[in-house]
């Protein structure tokens, strides 16, 4: 039976029995057939003992909730920050989505240099519809971006997305 409600000592437990499971390496004083486990989870390992009861702990912004039978793992989330400007703008490392909504003359979007994390992508769109005559240049402001110190939108409605690797920038 994989796992059942017993009373343990005058206590409502969980019981949890591991079966076909290497215990190789253990001793019998350490693991044993059945763990009782209130709340908890039996988690692999790579020392003895091979299977331990651990209790499954979130992480900033994870909520864990035991139910009956259940875990229920849930993220507040978070929507990707959006910037709209209508003249050159200076990149934040809290923005994700930066739309130019006006080209009436050309704009710089400028790279942060500072804080970046690695993988970290932002999207830079032509809103306008206009980058064709006023291009959007985006600086790496110090960092290459697919190895030139600058990349130009100059489609109308053209799209960027940009990522950082931990030393420079590169268009996917």
């Amino acid at each position: 039976m994989p796992g059942f409600s017993a009373d343990h000592n005058g206590t409502s437990q969980q019981i949890m029995y591991a079966d076909n499971v290497d215990f190789s390496g253990a001793d019998n004083n350490t693991v044993q057939e059945r763990v009782i486990a209130n709340g908890q989870l039996l988690i692999g390992a790579s020392t003895s003992p091979k299977i331990r009861v651990n209790t499954l702990t979130a992480g900033a912004g994870i909520t864990v909730t035991n139910g009956a039978g259940t875990i229920t793992i849930a993220s507040a989330g978070s929507i990707p920050a959006y910037t709209a400007t209508a003249i050159s703008y200076q990149v934040l490392i809290t923005d994700n989505t930066i739309g130019v909504t006006s080209t009436a003359a050309a704009r710089t979007i400028t790279m942060p240099n500072l804080g970046m994390t690695t993988g970290q992508v932002w999207t830079i769109k032509d809103e306008s519809g206009a980058a064709a005559t006023n291009n959007i240049t985006i600086s790496g402001n110090g960092a290459n971006i697919d190895g030139a110190a600058t990349f130009v939108i100059n489609n109308n409605f053209g799209a960027v997305n940009i990522y950082w690797n931990g030393s420079a920038f590169f268009i996917t």
